[in-house]
């Protein structure tokens, strides 16, 4: 990428969409506790959290309930988001817009630094106007209300809050008698009918939610499984709050998830809520009409408000029916008429589940017992479907896929995972969260089950196309395994609510951009930086949070050459810190500095160069601008002068090497002439020398004369 191309992504200003991403309140490192006193928080300065003291009646699972005070010492109810519970702040603008009196305002919202668990956590703050619980912690979900104050007083209220849920387009999820409060005392409820219901953001829809207020689909679901919900859940969960708000007995008392999921199917919402009490008039109808477990069938609230203008509602036809087979099928050791009941235990115990369908067991218990032509030509369509659904030939996908053709109202069910296919991101973040294995939902995320399942089901979950793309999305990124892809990205695309889940990371709630950078610079600080500040998990959040920011360097960052490497974790940590507006990152130049530059200074050839910027280096690494030191590793114009000096340089060696040789081959050629020459001179000097010597001895000795 040129230089131009790159500044031209680096500042480019966030759209519209990405700005809609960026958190309300500023990000900020977590505050810490104020000194010398332990039991208080403090968040952004205005709201005081008192950890120790709790409230209890608005726990919901692992998400908790604190005390809190905002300005002038008004009451704040503080809900505490565990990290692998994943929060709905996508709703925090619809859920402001809301105008109802049964709702509470939200306050704030952001995360802070708890001390006691020696990490940061998310929080939602909202007004405490919370008096007495309409139904005491403990009780059996039943009041024994009268009829009249029912249908004049709750009845109009629970529709009042509907109505409002459906101006924003939410879910509340979490509608029952045991989430409904009075201001002050009960007393007072009981004579106005007005309430307030507990505030629905801090953790999914349903989420430990009493599935006594569940539909039939959501019991069977594993908890989080259950999906982003619709509002004919919220009518279900109304319409069984009215039937226990005038009822005398619970007949589900005592009964587990599964127990009550079965025992609903069985014999029906509507009984299996009412019992043997009687209802009589208008609110028979309204219950009967929110309780029906068909939810073509099921009430919506236009004719709620037709109900409550004196109007009959007309009588719904469906196609479906609730299927009873003639004689049982035996399973386990227990016998089954119903198909949806079968689902269940054969989702349970998948091996013996395998050999029903081996020895065509359940295929002529379909044929002859269920004779149902939809459901025959659902199950051959699964068979169809298997051929390409790229499993594999592993049993328990087939397995899953019968179950998918076997009924129209059951949830996905997949090995061990029963589901809705809006659940698998939120799933998928608790797993990670917690350190536990993905296989499984990576395997069903990369097949055609999901698929197969929306095409038959008849669930209002079915008709998403938002759900499609999402899986379609996760499905690309899995069939990639470098850095940014795989599992993580899959997390982060099927719930873009997921804070960063990397374990590097594990102390911080990071949800944005900005927030990562800030608690990188927070462990350079402290000496604690990871080996790899750019793993798995954050590559693939900054990548479907800030695409822009990351994706052009991906490939580099997957390349086993450190300067690639370097290089590209430099690029991304600057683009961050310009696109963000984060401030100063001390600790994270010092850290790049002292860890990284040294590899990215190598490539240069000059000794003085490279001398140079160590020295601009050790300038600029604490004054916290990654774009200082990127300037001066990360510069073509400055590179390509030094491979331009390097040429030169190389060329005059070469040439100078080439002049040495020369002259060394002509020096070789002289040194063999001389030495002959001298020899030749040697020769006739000693001669000369001889000969006179000869000469001089013979003329002696005639002589007599001696010389010697």
């Amino acid at each position: 990428m040129s230089e131009a191309e790159e500044k031209e992504v680096n500042e480019t200003p966030l759209s519209e969409g990405e700005k809609a991403t960026v958190p309300e309140q500023p990000s900020d490192k977590a505050d810490a506790p104020e000194q010398g006193n332990p039991a208080l928080i403090r968040f952004q300065d205005e709201i005081e959290i008192y950890p120790e003291k709790r409230l209890l009646d608005f726990d919901r699972g692992d998400v908790k309930a604190y005390e809190g005070k905002g300005l002038g010492g008004s009451d704040l109810l503080i809900m505490v988001c565990d990290k692998s519970i994943v929060p709905r702040r996508e709703l925090l603008a619809s859920y402001d817009n809301l105008d109802s009196p049964h709702l509470v305002k939200h306050v704030a919202h952001g995360k802070v630094y708890w001390p006691s668990e020696k990490r940061e956590v998310y929080i939602f703050a909202y007004q405490n106007k919370f008096g007495q619980r309409l139904l005491p912690a403990g009780s059996p979900e039943t009041m024994y209300l009268k009829p009249s104050f029912v249908s004049q007083k709750l009845v109009p209220s629970l529709i009042n809050l509907i109505e409002a849920l459906d101006t924003s387009k939410i879910v509340h999820g979490n509608i029952s008698l045991s989430t409904l409060f009075a201001e002050q005392d009960v007393s007072d409820v009981l004579e106005s009918g007005s309430f307030l219901i507990t505030p629905c953001l801090a953790a999914p829809a349903f989420y430990a939610q009493d599935p006594l207020y569940l539909t039939i689909e959501k019991c069977f679901c594993t908890p989080l499984g259950e999906g982003e919900g619709t509002q004919a859940d919220d009518l279900y969960a109304m319409g069984v709050t009215i039937a226990c708000a005038l009822r005398k007995d619970n007949p589900l008392k005592g009964k587990s998830r599964k127990e009550v999921a079965r025992y609903k199917m069985e014999y029906g919402s509507y009984h299996s809520i009412v019992g043997e009490g009687r209802l009589s008039g208008p609110l028979l109808e309204l219950v009967r009409g929110l309780l029906m477990d068909d939810p073509a069938q099921r009430w919506t609230l236009e004719d709620v408000q037709t109900w409550r203008d004196g109007q009959r509602v007309n009588i719904k036809h469906s196609q479906y029916k609730r299927h009873k087979a003639k004689r049982p099928m035996e399973f386990a050791g227990e016998k089954y008429l119903r198909p949806e009941l079968l689902i269940s235990a054969m989702s349970d115990d998948v091996s013996e589940s395998v050999r029903v369908l081996e020895n065509d067991q359940l295929g002529q218990w379909v044929d002859r017992a269920l004779a149902d032509k939809t459901i025959k030509m659902r199950v051959e369509k699964a068979e169809e479907a298997l051929a390409g659904a790229g499993y594999g030939e592993a049993a328990h996908v087939r397995v899953g896929f019968i179950l998918a053709a076997l009924s129209e109202t059951m949830p996905l069910h997949f090995k061990s995972l029963k589901l809705m296919p809006q659940a698998i991101g939120t799933l998928m973040a608790h797993q990670a969260a917690k350190s536990q294995p993905l296989d499984a939902y990576e395997e069903l995320v990369k097949g055609l089950l999901p698929k197969f399942w929306m095409e038959h089901s008849s669930l209002p979950e079915a008709d998403s196309t938002a759900i499609v793309q999402k899986l379609r999305s996760a499905q690309a990124a899995l069939k990639q395994k470098g850095i940014g892809y795989g599992a993580e990205r899959a997390i982060y695309t099927l719930c873009y609510d997921a804070p960063c889940l990397s374990p590097a990371f594990e102390k911080y709630y990071i949800t944005h951009p900005e927030d990562y950078l800030l608690a990188l610079d927070d462990l350079c600080l402290k000496n604690k930086a990871p080996s790899k500040v750019i793993d798995r998990h954050v590559a693939a959040f900054l990548s479907v949070r800030d695409r822009q920011a990351v994706d052009n360097y991906m490939i580099d960052l997957n390349s086993n050459d450190p300067q690639k490497h370097g290089l590209a974790i430099l690029r991304v940590l600057t683009t961050l810190q310009r696109r963000t507006n984060v401030g100063a990152l001390e600790g994270v130049t010092a850290w790049f500095v002292d860890n990284v530059a040294q590899t990215l200074t190598e490539v240069y050839a000059s000794r003085e160069r490279r001398l140079e910027i160590e020295e601009k280096l050790e300038k600029a690494k604490h004054k916290g601008a990654m774009e200082d030191i990127a300037k001066l590793l990360d510069s073509p114009y400055d590179l390509e002068k030094d491979v331009k000096g390097f040429k030169a340089a190389h060329h005059d060696y070469l040439r100078t090497e080439a002049e040495i040789k020369i002259l060394e081959n002509i020096f070789k050629k002289k040194i063999p002439t001389g030495m002959g020459r001298g020899r030749e001179v040697a020769a006739m000097v000693s001669s000369i020398i001889g000969a006179g010597i000869i000469m001089m001895t013979i003329v002696s000795r005639f002589a007599g004369i001696s010389i010697f």
